[in-house]
């Protein structure tokens, strides 16, 4: 009998197409058998997998970051991003002032540079989302929700990057008015002139933000130089300008130690933006406001030699580096012979009696000082009773003590 008949069947009974479908069920019988035991042990060790999970709303300050131009026009206040059922899990509920988006270098342990970009915005915003609930922790989409993380807001619209605030939003800012000193450097000549008392800054709603009360003197842009390891000096660009002013805020205290105007820091670190209807602006925090203030002072000269009580005369000027007069004498009040103290020997005592090699002069100096904290400066130095001034002209310099001041 012939092993396999000419109907391709086993000893003539058992069909081999038939075989091979048996042999490969009891093949694959064992792998059904093993994964279905891996699948009930995975559920067994992981039973958040079978959990509910909870949801619940909050309203989070944030700000909508790195926004481009034509994305910033289609953000609007009731913007909604739903889930694939439909159902609403994110909606804008307020947006602030947007501001430029602001890129910060760190040039050393000690010097944060921050520079805004040109292209990009940031917004403030108030969102509502629906978070889930895990281990005392929010999630938004399955991402995490802390201070400086990211998550996606996507509409039908857009899609932008959100970061939670560390400052309220809204109404939620406890706000006040605070008076200020603020340098406005890097400007040029002709906006440092535009500015003056009265100048404002409107919010989008029209509201006061930002007011200048007082200005002080237009300087040369000075500058913080750093030549590294530590070590910095100061140049002066004659080509820019800078003005230092007192200024009222509109600004929003957090925490008791934290102020914020226009949703950024202020400090000693940050920079503080004023945009008026003629200019737009950039200056620090300055610890007091430099003016200029005409002066009328009296000045004594002593035991002055003769050829240089011949120079001094009315009307000599002091000028400053750009040649502009700072200080003129106005008048000469005295001449006359300096006196030494000599001793009486016959009287036993010091006499006074006229030197004839020297002099002392009493002039009156009108003065162009700065005012710094309430204080007068000429030249950066204190101009005050006994104190010593000089006056230098292009043809001589002479050092005397101030005596006392004139009305002017």
């Amino acid at each position: 009998m012939a092993v396999i008949d000419e109907k391709g069947r086993l000893f003539g009974k058992i069909n081999l197409i038939d075989l091979s479908v048996v042999i490969f069920v009891l093949l694959i019988m064992p792998m059904f058998y093993f994964g279905y035991k891996l699948y009930v042990k995975g559920s067994i060790a992981n039973p958040v997998e079978g959990e509910i999970e909870e949801f619940i709303d909050i309203e989070i300050p944030c700000n909508i970051v790195k926004v481009n131009s034509d994305i910033l026009k289609l953000i609007k206040i009731g913007d909604k991003e739903l889930d694939k059922n439909g159902n609403i899990i994110g909606e804008i509920l307020w947006l602030g002032d947007y501001r430029p988006y602001q890129y910060s270098l760190d040039l050393n342990p000690s010097q944060t540079y921050k520079k805004d970009s040109p292209l990009f915005t940031n917004i403030p915003a108030l969102i509502r989302i629906k978070t889930s609930v895990k281990d005392d922790k929010l999630y938004y989409k399955g991402k995490l929700i802390a201070i400086e993380s990211f998550f996606n807001f996507v509409t039908d619209k857009y899609s932008v990057f959100v970061t939670p605030s560390k400052y309220p939003t809204g109404a939620e800012k406890e706000e006040m008015k605070l008076d200020l000193f603020i340098t406005f450097k890097n400007l040029t000549e002709d906006i440092a002139k535009q500015i003056s008392p009265g100048d404002r800054e409107l919010d989008s709603k029209g509201n006061v933000i930002a007011q200048v009360l007082d200005v002080g003197k237009i300087e040369d842009n000075i500058q913080q130089i750093n030549l590294g390891n530590g070590y910095f000096v100061f140049g002066k660009d004659t080509s820019r300008k800078q003005i230092n002013t007192k200024m009222r805020l509109k600004v929003v205290l957090k925490d008791n130690e934290q102020l914020y105007f226009k949703e950024r820091t202020v400090d000693s670190n940050s920079f503080v933006d004023f945009n008026t209807s003629r200019y737009k602006i950039k200056g620090r925090l300055s610890p007091f406001l430099s003016k200029e203030v005409p002066v009328s002072v009296m000045v004594k000269f002593t035991s002055t030699i003769p050829e240089l009580v011949k120079l001094i005369k009315k009307d000599d000027t002091v000028k400053d580096t750009s040649g502009r007069v700072i200080g003129r004498i106005k008048s000469i009040l005295s001449d006359t012979p300096s006196e030494v103290q000599m001793l009486a020997l016959q009287e036993n005592k010091f006499i006074s009696v006229p030197n004839p090699t020297s002099r002392d002069m009493i002039v009156s100096i009108d003065l162009l000082c700065e005012e710094k904290d309430g204080s007068l400066f000429f030249k950066d130095y204190p101009v005050k009773v006994a104190n010593m001034l000089t006056f230098t002209t292009s043809v001589y310099s002479v050092t005397g003590t101030v005596i006392g001041f004139e009305n002017k």
